[in-house]
């Protein structure tokens, strides 16, 4: 909602997670049965009613209709990240939050997602550069938060991203630690 009102465009998408198949499936406020956009209010509880339809995925990374899987996923965001779209994620709320797991993250928060990467130097490894906008907090126990075990088990992903190891809100977390805390 907030990118819409800051950006003013109004092609955005909110991805959710099936809960009944655990696949992604890309909403946005076009309607496809009335084939128009619907009305965007300043103030979403300001909405009367529901406002987002299930819409093809972004030609971006590769289009189509239909849920995908978090590897599918995982490529389109590098995709859009490699198109320098605006993108966020969020944690979610208590009950079937996995946030608690971590001691750094802030329950039912949204986060910048500055970059994404596959592969990271050769290594297999998927990481994601996310930053909590409050310019503070970041996770704790990651593969790749500030004093993780993954920087000395993979010294070629440390000299490729070059991190920066302070408390500023942004951190890295793997491809798999995404999925499970946003």
């Amino acid at each position: 909602h907030a990118w819409a009102i800051m950006t003013g465009c109004k092609d955005q998408y909110c991805i959710e997670r099936n809960p009944k198949t655990g696949k992604w499936f890309a909403l946005k406020k076009y309607n496809p049965h009335k084939k128009k956009w619907e009305k965007h209010y300043n103030n979403p509880k300001d909405d009367p009613g529901h406002n987002l339809w299930k819409n093809d995925w972004p030609e971006v990374g590769g289009g189509g209709g239909g849920e995908i899987t978090d590897d599918d996923l995982f490529r389109r965001i590098c995709k859009w990240d490699e198109a320098d779209f605006i993108m966020s994620a969020a944690t979610t709320g208590s009950g079937g939050s996995s946030v608690g797991q971590d001691a750094g993250l802030v329950d039912d928060h949204a986060y910048s997602l500055i970059e994404a990467y596959d592969n990271v130097a050769g290594t297999g490894v998927g990481l994601l550069n996310v930053r909590n906008p409050w310019g503070t907090g970041e996770i704790e126990d990651g593969e790749f938060d500030d004093d993780g075990p993954g920087w000395e088990k993979y010294p070629e992903i440390k000299e490729a991203l070059n991190p920066v190891f302070q408390d500023d809100g942004a951190f890295w977390v793997t491809k798999e630690e995404f999925f499970r805390f946003y």
